[in-house]
This record gives C-alpha cells, sequence and structure tokens, in this order.
C-alpha cells in the first residue's frame, strides 16, 4: 500500500522550513521539489532536518491536510520579525509538487463546474470525526510551533494595532491617494492581508488582527467555515467566492 508522507524540512543553517510531500519509502532522503527551496539548499547546503507530520492512506487525504496545514501556517506569507519568509513555499501544499512561482486558482482555464463542486465538497463534507481529528492534531501542531499569547498579552497587540494611525491618518490616507509614497501610506499599507468575509467580499485587514482573530478561532476549536473572515487563498474563501 502507498504511504503519503506529508512533512516539514528545516535547514539546519538557516532555519528556512518547507511543507512538502512525498510517496517515497525513505521521506528523510527526498529534498523537495520547490524552486525556492532548491534554490536555497544550492546556496546554503543541503544541510536539512526531517519531521513527519502526517501518513496519509491516499491521495486524497494528503490533499486534504497540505491544504489545512498550509492555510495553519500561512506558509505563503508567513514572515518573521525581520521580514524574511518563514518557508520557503511559494503556493499551498495541494499534492501536486513544487512551482516555480504561485498560480492564482482562477488564472488560464477556467475549472469545470464539476471540478470546483469536488474542490467545494472536500472542505463542507467532512466527517464529524474527521473534523475533531483535524481540530485535535491542529492544536497540538499550533502549540508545538508557536508560543501562544495569554488572553491579556493578545489584547494588548490589539491596542498597539490600532494605534498605530490616527483617526486623521486614516481620513487623509483615504482623501489623498498621491500621498502613496509618502510615510502616511506606508504606515497604512504595511503588514496587512487580504481576507474573505462571510458574503464572498474581499478586504484588508492588518496582518496582526488578522493573526489574532485565527488564533482565537484555533483555540476555540472554531471550524473555518464558521470565521468571519479567511484568507484568500484558502479553500474555504474560494467556497465563498463561488457562491457570491
Amino acid at each position: 500500500m502507498t504511504i503519503y508522507y506529508l512533512m516539514i524540512k528545516t535547514h539546519a543553517v538557516t532555519g528556512l522550513k518547507y511543507l512538502c510531500q512525498t510517496k517515497r519509502r525513505d521521506p528523510h532522503q527526498y529534498l523537495g521539489s520547490g524552486t525556492h527551496w532548491r534554490n536555497h539548499l544550492n546556496k546554503h547546503g543541503k544541510e536539512i532536518t526531517t519531521e513527519i507530520v502526517r501518513e496519509c492512506q491516499n491521495k486524497d487525504e494528503l490533499i486534504e491536510w497540505g491544504l489545512y496545514y498550509s492555510d495553519l501556517w500561512d506558509v505563503v506569507n508567513a514572515r518573521n520579525e525581520h521580514g524574511k519568509k518563514i518557508w520557503a513555499n511559494l503556493m499551498e501544499e495541494n499534492g501536486g509538487g513544487g512551482k516555480t512561482t504561485p498560480m492564482p486558482w482562477n488564472k488560464g482555464k477556467k475549472s469545470s463546474k464539476e471540478t470546483v463542486q469536488k474542490q467545494i465538497d472536500a472542505v463542507t463534507r467532512r466527517t464529524s470525526e474527521t473534523k475533531q481529528k483535524m481540530v485535535e492534531s491542529g492544536e497540538r501542531s499550533y502549540e508545538k510551533t508557536f508560543k501562544l499569547l495569554s488572553k491579556e498579552q493578545r489584547q494588548e497587540k490589539y491596542k498597539n494595532s490600532l494605534g498605530k494611525l490616527t483617526t486623521e491618518q486614516r481620513s487623509e490616507i483615504g482623501k489623498k491617494t498621491e500621498n502613496k509614497g509618502g510615510e502616511v501610506w506606508s504606515k497604512a499599507s504595511r503588514g496587512k492581508v487580504t481576507v474573505t468575509d462571510k458574503s464572498g467580499n474581499s478586504k484588508r485587514l492588518p496582518q496582526d488582527l488578522f493573526n489574532q482573530m485565527k488564533n482565537d478561532m484555533i483555540n476555540d476549536n472554531i471550524p473555518m467555515i464558521d470565521w468571519e473572515y479567511v484568507q484568500v487563498s484558502s479553500l474555504e474563501s474560494k467556497r465563498r467566492r463561488s457562491k457570491k
């Protein structure tokens, strides 16, 4: 029986991570196929460690878990305190192998209605047992990978994010787009993420604010389908926009 391994590769020198998959018998021998990751190995050497995240029995299960962890850890956009990428992934791990550039879901040939429906069903028609396993696994992985903030710390972080701009600065940004290159515009546009609300509309939110809301949803075991906002690159966002 074929086993699909979902794993995290970590560079021993630089600390860069890479979420990937393989069905080889020895996943520790697999280096990864992503262009950015392979370029990084060529430049800094091939000293890496391998952490097996999940052993999947079939490709559908691999895709489901790959997309789940891609969204949980935000492997495409996450950056450290110095503004550098934490993960080498240029797109979500969807079981298709590494890509040279991230490809928007609707670029080029449009998916058929049947294909779109299958992708939506993969998100919306999970059994309660599968959902519970994903919640439990997500909690363990999240606590292992990140230091969870206390309620007081989250509140303080939220207040600090709101205090970066004054009311007058927000008003000036909306009225004077010619100040795009100025200091006020730079402060407003820095550290934002595109999200989709429950109605399928897209908007921009401060990264810190969205991360706080996402953390709260995960801590409260709330499924993604019930989140007020989801990242635009997620399957749940695609489902919402398809119903708009």
